[in-house]
């Protein structure tokens, strides 16, 4: 059994370089399925986090990087998350 069960991932402009204090930050076991749900949440008004609305808004889910940031087990990704 894999120890790397979970990912930390960044989703941020192109010029950010700092995941401590540019973009959204999150947590997940399937990336391909939480950034879909992000997407899906933002069309249908129903996302949670207004930065990372605003930021879909104003430059487009395309223009945005998505990038992983650490791939471990759960209870590290949670902890780096925090």
């Amino acid at each position: 059994m894999s120890l790397k069960s979970a990912v930390v991932y960044w989703i941020h402009l192109p010029e950010h370089s700092d995941y401590t204090i540019d973009g959204y930050l999150g947590v997940t076991k399937d990336l391909d399925c939480r950034l879909k749900g992000h997407l899906t949440d933002i069309q249908r008004g129903k996302h949670k986090n207004p930065h990372l609305v605003n930021a879909v808004k104003k430059y487009g889910w395309d223009n945005l990087v998505k990038k992983v940031i650490i791939e471990a087990d759960d209870d590290y990704c949670y902890e780096m998350e925090s």
